[in-house]
């Protein structure tokens, strides 16, 4: 990845998260910089650029298109729209097709870790800990998937919405 490429995206997030906060009080910014950092410590550049702006969307009023304006390369585009939830997709949904990608896998860990450290809802830390699960190659239809959805009281509703998820997908 060109210098001047990350320059373009630390920029855009920059301007972009300015005021956005997490529930906690503290900057978006700063936690989209603090992922960012692990990727970059790692020498995966195109990474440490999709982490800054993986939030972008999300707490900001920018847009995919926005972003791909702003001369975003390729392969980071690629890599935000996969990592976008979709406006109608369930979060386990989200999460099971995400796993297919290691880069938004990686990120998506990240950013699960770093959430559950800015004060988790008890729902959160039971999804975040399923998904990590997922994300880390455990399959979705493992034997065991229904004995960790009941040990973490995933609601049958949630679990619905995945099986019909993976049958769509075959």
């Amino acid at each position: 990845m060109h210098p001047m490429d990350m320059k373009i995206v630390q920029v855009l997030a920059k301007e972009s998260y300015a005021n956005a906060t997490r529930r906690d009080g503290t900057p978006v910014y700063d936690h989209a910089v603090r992922m960012s950092n692990v990727f970059a410590r790692l020498d995966t550049a195109e990474m440490a650029a999709v982490a800054l702006l993986h939030d972008i969307t999300e707490t900001t009023k920018v847009t995919i298109k926005d972003i791909h304006d702003a001369c975003v390369t390729r392969p980071i585009m690629d890599s935000l729209m996969m990592y976008h939830q979709r406006e109608d997709e369930h979060w386990l949904a989200y999460v099971n097709r995400i796993s297919y990608d290691p880069v938004c896998s990686a990120i998506k860990i990240v950013d699960m870790l770093e959430d559950l450290q800015c004060l988790p809802t008890p729902l959160e830390v039971q999804q975040y800990t399923y998904a990590i699960l997922v994300l880390q190659g455990w399959p979705i239809r493992n034997l065991f998937t229904d004995k960790i959805m009941n040990v973490l009281e995933i609601p049958m509703e949630q679990r619905i919405i995945v099986a019909e998820e993976e049958n769509n997908d075959e």
